[in-house]
């Protein structure tokens, strides 16, 4: 069984269905589902493998004394890249290492860090990249050619009101006095309130997006990004999208501003409104702005190739075929503990027995034409079980018979 824990879903969601639709493959049945909910439900079987998206002492003890394997792939490497110690400290502490089966890695420049701190583990390191750089390669998303010009704010999850208001002056003012219109949009971060978002767009001209649907949907149709502290801008960089770091005096001491050190390296910094809209404005510095990008990108050797995905996998597949063969795991039973001792802040837990049907290795079969999800006798498609992923912390079980369901297993 592999264990798939999911932190923000718009981020994490779709990558790990893909991740777990490719291990059906070879017969390695996975869980998909809310971090804290699959933390306890591993904590409850044995013999399975755990992918880890940080670094946590005290779950990996207990998950090794139940002969786990732990594959670690952090999902916050490209927000701090540069202070190398910051990273390691922060997101592999020390004590976590030993209990570590394989280290994945987004970057070369990331692995060398490692293997330069821990040279005994080079073995049990690899450069994968990060599937969530995957999708956007297999899904293209056109944007209609008789809109204006797009441009899409990413918020963060620490902008407070008074600066969300004065951001919002900003983005209007592009529109004033300007020859070249935009349609502009904000996506609100996963954590924050829709709600107060939209109280302050109510007679706005800006499109509010859907916090929870996946950020290089948005990325991939619109034609700038703009954002004060984000891996957005990582997200961007690697769709071949220009991104700007936009700071002005109201949000400098934003808490992310310190921290995205990749993304302001990727992104052009703007300090100013009035350098904003001559930026926007004026296109003629955008191809040189892509060249530099590939440069940047080369340079701390991101892998972004399609395949991160693919590459995990025969890790997990290689791990999998060392764990025992008298795994301990009953879904209903583990679902019962869990609704009876963890109340998870008063919500009822949902755990549900699904299965997914959908063509082997092919994202777009199994998301445009075979998405047909099976909960008890009720079928649903894939953009029904990201809506109730939404509302409920359910997990989805990912079954590797799940492709004889619908006579589209190719």
């Amino acid at each position: 069984m592999l264990f798939l824990p999911v932190e923000i879903k718009a981020r994490e969601f779709r990558p790990k269905l893909h991740l777990a639709a490719l291990a059906t493959q070879f017969n390695i049945d996975s869980l998909i589902g809310r971090e804290d909910v699959i933390d306890l439900v591993a904590k409850n079987s044995t013999d399975g493998i755990f992918f880890a998206k940080i670094a946590k002492p005290d779950l990996f003890k207990k998950l090794k004394s139940n002969r786990h394997k732990i594959i670690w792939l952090d999902e916050e490497a490209g927000l701090l890249y540069e202070n190398a110690e910051v990273f390691f400290q922060e997101r592999l502490p020390p004590d976590s290492v030993p209990m570590i089966d394989h280290f994945c890695f987004w970057s070369k420049s990331q692995l060398k860090v490692f293997c330069e701190m821990y040279p005994q583990l080079q073995n049990h390191a690899t450069l994968t990249g990060h599937p969530r750089h995957d999708l956007p390669l297999i899904q293209r998303f056109e944007k209609n050619p008789s809109l204006s010009t797009s441009l899409t704010y990413f918020s963060n999850a620490h902008l407070t009101e008074s600066q969300k208001i004065a951001l919002i002056e900003d983005l209007n003012f592009l529109n004033q006095g300007n020859n070249k219109k935009f349609t502009i949009s904000i996506r609100p971060h996963p954590f924050e309130s829709m709600g107060g978002w939209e109280k302050l767009l109510r007679e706005q001209q800006i499109e509010l997006l859907d916090a929870q649907r996946p950020a290089y949907e948005d990325i991939a149709r619109s034609d700038m990004i703009v954002h004060s502290g984000s891996t957005t801008a990582i997200d961007s960089a690697i769709s071949g999208k220009i991104s700007l770091k936009y700071v002005p005096e109201y949000l400098e001491t934003n808490y992310l501003n310190d921290r995205t050190d990749l993304g302001e390296k990727l992104s052009l910094v703007v300090r100013s409104r009035d350098d904003l809209v001559s930026l926007v404005s004026d296109s003629y510095w955008i191809g040189d702005r892509h060249g530099k990008l590939q440069e940047t990108l080369a340079e701390i050797g991101f892998k972004i190739d399609g395949k991160s995905t693919e590459t995990i996998v025969k890790l997990i597949r290689s791990y999998a075929e060392r764990t025992s063969n008298d795994a301990k795991f009953n879904f209903f039973q583990t679902a019962k503990r869990i609704v009876r001792s963890e109340p998870f802040e008063g919500m009822k837990t949902v755990l549900r027995n699904t299965q997914i049907a959908g063509k082997i290795g092919n994202w777009k079969m199994l998301h445009d034409q075979c998405s047909v999800i099976k909960m008890s006798e009720v079928e649903y498609g894939l953009s029904e079980l990201e809506q109730d992923y939404k509302s409920k912390p359910i997990i989805t079980r990912v079954c590797t018979n799940l492709f004889r369901l619908t006579g589209c297993a190719g």
